[in-house]
């Protein structure tokens, strides 16, 4: 993210490019998110911009390794 935007409003504006990259074929949103007001703001955000698809919002663990 070089955008100079926060970390959410980059995925999210990225997210819509794809899908409407996508056209009509995409049926299935799948995300899995580290943040949980991130996870729930994907949720909300793509039911409402993209009524027709089918959105599947997984919150995860972060991962911590060293």
């Amino acid at each position: 993210n070089s955008s100079g935007q926060d970390t959410f409003t980059y995925k999210r504006h990225e997210l819509s490019r794809m899908i409407r990259n996508a056209g009509n074929s995409l049926r299935v949103v799948r995300i899995w998110e580290d943040r949980a007001p991130h996870a729930r703001g994907f949720d909300s955000y793509l039911r409402e911009t993209f009524p027709g698809l089918e959105v599947n919002v997984t919150l995860v663990e972060p991962s911590i390794e060293g």
